[in-house]
């Protein structure tokens, strides 16, 4: 049943409450229905929400909109969390967990251990897979909870190189390393890391260089309000930094990298079992090909999972922590 949305207020823009307060693309208007407050979200100009309110009116003319509005306002945010939503930073990390929970269950299944964050010097890498009962079989992977239309590329495969490095370094030769994304992780021929003349420059023209690409994805983005976009944009901005802290020349020790374009089971890759990828160090594992082989693991929950944190919105997800929720 649906009720007459009655206009109490002027339509209000909402405000993430930060250091820097950023104005987003999301507006909500106060009213009533049925005799009771009620809040109405925007997004594109679209009804995203409407949340009512515990809280009866008994004469709206009695009411004071102003102390009203200052009211909801100064706790909007947490409206919307009483009300099945979540904080921006809440949505985020519920990415990255869900993805996280998603690779977990494949190994689990496979009889794999998982540990969340292992500690390496000054880093933390996402998860350290390891075979049950032979520690000398583990892999460790890096895992980007992008929005679907995001790159992923040398500062997130820099991340995969400085762990390489560090057990290469400590006579570790038996480990692989994973890199899983949501995002659009970059081919083969847009990698500068497989570039042969890119690899000959000194490290601070090839960060330059990354820099500089990195800058034009900036500029290739069309204007959106979008909490997304902004998000996309900041990735972008701060990659050379990124790429710069966990990069390092080391000539005497070159990884192999390969990009999985077919849907190979992760434990043959990690047991080295595979034909043909049997010397393979690094693995860059783009979307679609984890989705096919969550397909081919008739892992259907976790596969429609994934292709939520893809393809949803992370306004959506501030509005809907269900949205993403796993199994």
């Amino acid at each position: 049943m649906s009720y007459r949305f009655q206009i109490l207020s002027k339509i209000n823009r909402l405000i993430l409450n930060n250091n820097k307060p950023f104005k987003t693309n999301i507006f909500y208007q106060i009213g009533k229905i049925n005799n009771k407050i009620s809040i109405r979200f925007y997004k594109n100009h679209k009804i995203a929400k409407t949340i009512i309110l515990n809280k009866e009116i008994e004469n709206s003319s009695t009411l004071n909109e102003k102390d009203l509005l200052i009211e909801i306002k100064n706790n909007i945010w947490q409206i919307i969390k009483e009300n099945g939503g979540q904080l921006l930073t809440e949505a985020h990390y519920q990415r990255e967990q869900s993805l996280s929970n998603i690779v977990k269950e494949y190994f689990r299944r496979k009889n794999f251990i998982c540990i969340e964050q292992p500690k390496l010097e000054n880093s933390k890498p996402d998860l350290l897979v390891k075979k049950r009962n032979n520690d000398s079989i583990k892999v460790f992977i890096e895992l980007k909870a992008y929005f679907g239309k995001t790159f992923v590329g040398e500062p997130e495969i820099a991340q995969l190189l400085k762990y390489y490095h560090y057990f290469k370094n400590n006579n570790d030769s038996n480990s692989k390393f994973f890199l899983i994304t949501t995002g659009i992780l970059i081919k083969n021929k847009e990698n500068l890391l497989l570039n042969k003349n890119f690899m000959k420059l000194n490290i601070e023209e090839k960060i330059e260089q990354v820099n500089q690409k990195y800058k034009k994805y900036i500029k290739q983005l069309k204007f959106n309000p979008s909490l997304e976009m902004r998000d996309t944009k900041r990735i972008y901005k701060f990659s050379f930094e990124r790429f710069k802290k966990n990069y390092k020349d080391e000539i005497f020790s070159v990884p192999k990298l390969y990009r999985l374009t077919k849907p190979i089971p992760l434990e043959k890759l990690i047991e080295s079992e595979s034909e043909g990828y049997s010397n393979a160090d690094i693995f860059l594992i783009p979307a679609y090909t984890f989705i096919n082989l969550l397909e081919l693991e008739n892992m259907q929950k976790e596969k429609e999972l994934f292709i939520k944190i893809r393809n949803t919105w992370i306004e959506d997800l501030i509005f809907d922590r269900n949205i993403i929720k796993f199994p």
